[in-house]
């Protein structure tokens, strides 16, 4: 008896629909808009959905502080001494900044995979997220007079000014 060994055929690839894959997660926000991506899973949708927007909304904050520490990195480096951004400074805005609630934050993607995974892209205009930061920082000059929030601000709107992909939170 003879033969010859052969190799088995190669499976196609999977479709993109099969790989649980949201085509519009890796899509850059538009110049004048931060976006912020979360998901969830859960027993009831509804759990999942509130859940993911939250996430969403956590990422922005996520990156509103990221250019909120580097702008006042900035700002100490531009300053004299005892015109600096002090620890309980810096802290007591990152504490406002976490508790922001982006109520002018809109949904505008969301969709359910098939392994049940709600994904949702809430998206946040540059300008509302600017006035916000500059009420934080205009709220700490009666604790610190010295601190300058319009210079401050100016190095927030170049680190906001960078293109970032959006944050995606799934926990």
């Amino acid at each position: 008896m003879n033969g010859c060994k052969s190799t088995p055929q190669t499976p196609p690839p999977p479709e993109m629909k099969d790989l649980n894959i949201i085509d519009w997660l890796s899509l850059p926000p538009p110049d004048d808009e931060l976006w912020g991506i979360g998901s969830a899973v859960a027993e009831k949708d509804y759990e999942a959905m509130l859940t993911a927007t939250a996430r969403a909304k956590a990422s922005i904050r996520q990156q509103l502080q990221r250019y909120v520490d580097s702008a006042l990195k900035r700002y100490n480096e531009q300053v004299d001494a005892e015109n600096r951004a002090d620890d309980s400074l810096i802290e007591g805005v990152a504490f406002e900044i976490n508790n922001m609630l982006l109520s002018e934050s809109i949904v505008n993607k969301r969709e359910q995979t098939p392994n049940k995974v709600w994904w949702y892209r809430v998206s946040y205009k540059k300008p509302d997220a600017r006035t916000a930061v500059f009420q934080i920082f205009d709220g700490e000059i009666e604790r610190y007079p010295e601190f300058n929030p319009n210079r401050a601000i100016v190095f927030f709107d170049e680190q906001m000014g960078k293109t970032d992909p959006p944050f995606v939170t799934s926990k």
